[in-house]
């Protein structure tokens, strides 16, 4: 009746044997130590166990807060294609709730721009077969109908003895700097073009310009030809004739002034022309115009001989001495 109502042992009296007493007390006293280890051990396995759920309790809380509050969109996706997670930014990014892409696993497919939902079905595909991590720039279309451009980044899963846990996904909205970068391009391409204009319009410009000073000097050369025909002969003649003082004094102010008008001119014409005498400018004239020895004879009231030493000096003075190059059309 003793064992039944818990008593580890018990004895008939009187105890004859002093020995059976003693060991019956040793087991007592054994049975109550390791009955009262095996509370220690308990209680001491119970703080453990507490201190461990609440040091486990406090990184929940940390990886969920840090989930939770993660400003980019970021997912957790089964092998089977299932939403195990998905943070609370994904309403922020595509006005969507956590709760709706948990039940409805083809939102994230379905949100996807039309242009490029052929793209990301693939690269979902290829995402189940535990690919490597990758990356991908996609637009999507939210609650509000409003476009925006998606960086997504993802990884493959795996626990502590490498089994296939699905993928995890980063989500960021780019759609600010897509809209720069356009932007941006827009930019590029307009100043390019209006380089490019610029650029033809310096080359009709320079070609304006040049044309310009080719009919300058054409006119500058014309005017100068024209002075050594019509004017330079005359002063000439003028200077060897009796002149009085006061007439030479004016021929000397005339072709000073003649001088100065003419040396800008001159600074444009080449060496060799400047070189040339009003004789030898006026038989290059006439060559250039097309007439021959008998006519220049006639026309400048000098001879053959002299004629044929003007050509020969032109000739010399303009580089074309021993050269088969015809005067005229060099002229």
């Amino acid at each position: 009746h003793a064992l039944r109502l818990g008593a580890w042992d018990y004895l008939r009296k009187p105890v004859d044997k002093l020995e059976l007493l003693k060991n019956t007390i040793s087991r007592a006293f054994e049975r109550s130590q390791l009955r009262m280890e095996n509370r220690r051990y308990q209680a001491d396995l119970e703080r453990m166990v507490a201190a461990k759920t609440a040091e486990l309790k406090a990184s929940e809380l940390r990886l969920q807060t840090m989930a939770d509050f993660a400003y980019d969109w970021e997912c957790w996706i089964s092998p089977q294609g299932e939403v195990i997670y998905t943070s609370p930014s994904c309403k922020r990014i595509t006005g969507y709730s956590t709760a709706e892409f948990q039940s409805q696993p083809d939102l994230m497919l379905a949100i996807v721009h039309p242009e490029d939902r052929t793209q990301v079905a693939a690269h979902y595909r290829e995402m189940a077969a535990q690919g490597d991590r990758c990356h991908l720039d996609f637009r999507i279309v939210s609650r509000t109908g409003e476009t925006r451009w998606i960086s997504h980044n993802c990884r493959p899963v795996y626990d502590e003895e490498g089994r296939f846990l699905g993928r995890r996904m980063s989500n960021r909205d780019i759609t600010r700097r897509k809209r720069y970068e356009g932007d941006l391009e827009k930019q590029q391409t307009e100043l390019l073009e209006k380089s490019s204009n610029l650029e033809l319009a310096n080359h009709a410009l320079k070609a304006m310009l040049d044309h310009r000073e080719i009919e300058r000097q054409s006119i500058e050369a014309s005017i100068l030809a024209n002075l050594k025909r019509h004017v330079f002969p005359y002063t000439e003649l003028l200077a060897e004739m009796n002149l009085g003082p006061k007439a030479h004094a004016y021929l000397q102010i005339i072709k000073a002034n003649i001088e100065e008008l003419i040396t800008p001119m001159n600074a444009s014409l080449s060496p060799a022309y400047q070189s040339l005498t009003p004789g030898e400018t006026a038989v290059a004239d006439l060559v250039r115009l097309g007439k021959g020895t008998k006519e220049i004879e006639r026309l400048q009231g000098i001879s053959a001989s002299t004629v044929a030493i003007h050509r020969n000096k032109i000739r010399k003075k303009l580089g074309l001495l021993n050269s088969k190059t015809n005067l005229q059309t060099y002229l």
